[in-house]
């Protein structure tokens, strides 16, 4: 969740850069702070969903 906060701040530096355009009218911080957070959440979720569930199982039956 720590990365969803540090991509938000990423594209919030990005945006106010002289490289950007500027934000657009509808840019809310606070929604894309919630949005990246609970996207890494949920990719926490299924990655260490599939790292315990095939992985560590496919590793076990090697070994016996």
């Amino acid at each position: 969740m720590f990365i969803g906060f540090l991509i938000t701040c990423y594209d919030f530096f990005t945006l106010r850069s002289d490289i950007s355009a500027g934000f657009s009218g509808s840019y809310s911080f606070g929604r894309s702070l919630a949005f990246n957070v609970a996207a890494a959440f949920m990719g926490g979720l299924m990655g260490g969903s599939f790292l315990v569930f095939y992985v560590n199982e496919k590793n076990l039956n090697l070994t016996t």
